[in-house]
């Protein structure tokens, strides 16, 4: 396995979320008695790709936007991005309250993912790169967890027409990622 990052810059990382930042507390904490969450993490996980899944479905489906009186041309893949990212942070919020961390912030979960899980050769790379690309869709692309909290933000604030096949990746990318999550914490 091959890994984007060394050893010591991921230590420097976790090092930095580890510590306050202006007053606020640490982003990433040891706190063993986060362990029971990981499965109310999951189930939130779960819940947001049904809700992802709901969405995509309606946006698709003709027959669904007269049953529930839409117009014809609804969409609403903003809304998917957004439900598929959450499901993929929660997922990592899970990996890690399995491990005793409370994490605290979105960029905090994808180095701590990297750090203990990646690092260790326990999770792959690649579903790391798929948070990455939920997290910032306004990038090229190139990486998949951290992008997709950039994803959900330009979704939930910006007016901005998200495309058909990049809310379709994203739903696909999440139901891998939670998949391949909660395997890691039932073990």
């Amino acid at each position: 396995m091959s890994l984007r990052y060394s050893l010591a810059v991921l230590r420097e990382k976790i090092g930095y979320y580890k510590r306050e930042q202006r007053g606020e507390p640490p982003a990433l904490e040891k706190d063993v008695t986060v362990k029971h969450l990981a499965w109310k993490h999951m189930e939130k996980a779960g819940f947001n790709l049904v809700v992802a899944n709901l969405l995509w479905n309606i946006s698709e489906d003709e027959k669904l936007k007269k049953v529930h009186g839409l117009n014809p041309n609804f969409k609403c893949y903003e809304s998917v991005i957004e439900a598929a990212y959450y499901a993929m942070y929660h997922a990592a919020m899970a990996a890690m309250a399995k491990i005793g961390y409370r994490v605290r912030s979105h960029e905090a979960a994808v180095w701590a993912l990297y750090y203990y899980y990646v690092h260790e050769g326990i999770l792959e790379e690649r579903l790391i790169e798929m948070l990455d690309k939920a997290k910032s869709l306004k990038e090229e692309y190139v990486d998949m967890l951290a992008k997709g909290r950039q994803t959900r933000r330009i979704a939930a604030y910006e007016v901005s027409e998200m495309s058909r096949d990049l809310a379709q990746e994203l739903l696909s990318n999440a139901k891998s990622f939670v998949k391949r999550l909660g395997e890691l914490v039932v073990q």
